[in-house]
């Protein structure tokens, strides 16, 4: 009776025991798939991180291609401009070459002009003294034609001399014709050379008015240049903010990947946990089988003890029933213990449920929507009672200051982009770029909202710029 009294109460403590272990087994298999699930999301998430990377890292170098296509056509410019002045300032410097031996040739037949002039002047200089010799002459002669024949003799001789003298006269004559002559050559000569320097400087003039022409071209060349280059320097600039951007994402995707190792060995851990609880259903199970077996037995045994008692007419003793102490310790099962270890695994990591970043998203679309449409009673709606105003103003005094800046405006667009969600219970940070444009101001800046969950909406606690 005592043999089957104590296996008619492990039985029963075996088959608890059994069934308390596959539920704790099957809890630990839905922990298990939810952070399978997690870690797929994770790993998606990685994957998509890692593919703007690339994107970024394909801009970058575009960026940088056009960069230094930019500095060699700034280059070449700049070459083609200096070989231009060369070859302008060349074309100068031979005018003026050309102009100094004009003007020298042009000094030499004058100087030649000048020569033949004085010897002209004195020809007819000689020429005027034999003229009066020959008057004189004459006088003479026709004193001796009135004095005697004698003196006529003289005269004949005088005019001998004088037919002489004239025809020295005559000489000097044709030489100072022949002066003349060449004097006028030289003066036709002089004329050419004059119009060949002033050929020479109009040459010169147009030289020196293509050389400022070729100046200018020279500036706008420079400005262009400098244009260029100013071009260079903003593409470098977007290059290096390009270059920033893709750190902080490579930066933001080495945290990602971080946390996506994080969850797959926290899964690794669950598994060897289901493992662990696997390999105690299985022992469990192995137990009450043989608990089973042995309380086949034991029933066995109390059915013959029974069926002999009953053949001797003794009373047969009911089957006692499982003490509460007994299934005090049977209700603390291993399930409780697996959850606690589930949920201090979990405590601490960012929430990654795909409908929390929906709601958000929605909540940062209509604000934007909002405050396009100027709709301020909207656009204040999507703000907490306890935001957090800068400047040591009030809540109030914002509030009117943001209304007298939307309605001064004619129209408003604003768009949000790269939005980054980060969730930790019922607090959210979203970093974006916002897109900003009005009939008065169009700018682009970086934006860091901090967000919390209240009356189940998602309302803007912290506002920060160039975050």
């Amino acid at each position: 009776r005592a043999e089957l009294a104590k296996a008619a109460q492990v039985a029963p403590a075996e088959r608890v025991k059994a069934e308390s272990t596959i539920a704790e087994l099957a809890k630990a298999q839905q922990l298990a798939q939810a952070e399978r699930v997690k870690a797929e999301s994770a790993r998606a998430e990685l994957a998509k991180i890692q593919q703007l990377v690339q994107a970024e890292r394909t801009a970058s170098d575009a960026a940088r291609a056009e960069l230094v296509k930019a500095e060699q056509l700034a280059l070449a410019e700049r070459a083609k401009v200096q070989q231009l002045a060369l070859a302008e300032r060349a074309k100068v410097e031979a005018a003026r070459a050309e102009l100094a031996r004009a003007q020298q040739v042009a000094h030499a037949e004058r100087a030649a002009a000048e020569t033949t002039r004085a010897d002209l002047a004195k020809a007819e200089q000689l020429a005027l003294a034999e003229r009066a010799k020959a008057e004189s002459a004459r006088a003479e002669l026709a004193k001796a034609a009135q004095v005697a024949p004698a003196e006529r003799v003289k005269a004949e001789s005088t005019i001998a001399e004088l037919a002489g003298a004239q025809q020295l006269a005559q000489a000097e004559r044709v030489k100072a014709e022949s002066a003349r002559a060449e004097l006028t050559k030289i003066q036709q000569l002089v004329q050419a050379e004059r119009a060949a320097a002033e050929t020479t400087r109009a040459e010169l003039a147009k030289a020196e008015q293509v050389v400022p022409a070729e100046r200018v071209k020279a500036e706008s060349a420079v400005a262009e240049l400098t244009k260029a280059q100013q071009l260079a320097q903003s593409e470098r600039a977007k290059a290096e903010s390009v270059w920033a951007e893709l750190l902080r994402t490579q930066q933001l995707a080495q945290s990602e990947r971080a946390r996506a190792e994080s969850i797959v060995t926290e899964l690794a851990k669950a598994q060897q946990l289901v493992q662990g609880e696997r390999a105690r259903a299985e022992s469990a199970r192995a137990e009450l089988s043989k608990a089973e077996q042995l309380a086949s037995a034991e029933r066995a045994k109390a059915e013959s003890t029974r069926a002999g008692l009953a053949r001797r007419g003794q009373v047969v003793p009911a089957e006692p029933a499982m003490p509460q102490s007994a299934q005090a310790k049977l209700s603390e099962s291993v399930p409780a213990k697996i959850e606690r270890r589930a949920e201090s695994a979990r405590s601490g990591s960012e929430s990654n449920d795909p409908s929390e970043r929906n709601e958000i998203s929605s909540a940062l679309a209509n604000w934007a929507d909002a405050w396009s449409r100027k709709d301020l009673n909207a656009y204040l709606a999507s703000y907490a009672k306890d935001f957090a105003v800068s400047g040591g103003r009030t809540l109030r005094q914002w509030e009117r200051e943001r209304r007298a800046q939307i309605t001064g405006k004619a129209w408003i667009d604003v768009r949000l982009r790269d939005l980054e969600i980060s969730v930790e219970g019922d607090q959210a940070r979203v970093r974006f770029v916002q897109d900003y444009r009005s009939d008065r101001l169009s700018e682009s800046a970086r934006k860091t909202l901090t967000l919390i969950r209240a009356d189940r909406r998602w309302l803007i606690r912290q506002e920060q710029t160039g975050q």
